[in-house]
């Protein structure tokens, strides 16, 4: 019987994870254009029932136009929104180094030698999750001190 390397393993696990975060990205990118293009349908369709460039106008002065447009503005970029992701992964990836180092340390007196190998791969694994980690909770740390501090985030500065 053969066994599968360790490195292996790991390799199609990065690989793996890779095409995941991938997937994940495209499918996002895929909503957003769905929804900008129904937020186009509904602005072409509210364009069409006016007769006039006066009546647009009036129309975008009321309360309703204002609630119509605001309801459609709020869908595009949500900055506390971002901040709360990044605070979010960060989370998650401290938790999963912790386990990782958890994990290797239950069997740190073996003598096998690739068990070794593993539990270093490991250690090494969870180093990077929890230092990604703590970065970016640093990151949603520091974006929540500058809005406080300068009452806004940096892009609206600029």
């Amino acid at each position: 019987m053969q066994y599968i390397e360790s490195d292996t393993v790991m390799f199609v696990a990065v690989i793996a994870l890779v095409g995941w975060l991938y997937w994940l990205h495209h499918k996002r990118r895929l909503q957003q254009s769905e929804l900008r293009r129904a937020q186009l349908r509904t602005l072409n369709s509210a364009l069409e029932k006016f007769g006039s460039a006066g009546e647009f106008v009036d129309f975008v002065q009321s309360k309703e136009g204002q609630i119509l447009f605001s309801i459609i503005d709020s869908s595009e970029a949500n900055p506390p929104r971002a901040k709360i992701r990044f605070a979010q992964i960060g989370i998650l990836l401290v938790c999963v180094g912790v386990g990782l180092f958890i994990g290797a340390s239950g069997y740190q007196t073996t003598a096998e030698r690739d068990l070794r190998e593993v539990l270093i791969m490991m250690d090494f694994t969870g180093t990077v999750a929890m230092s990604m980690g703590i970065g970016l909770l640093a990151v949603a740390f520091v974006t929540l001190l500058w809005e406080r501090w300068f009452g806004g985030s940096a892009s609206e500065q600029t």
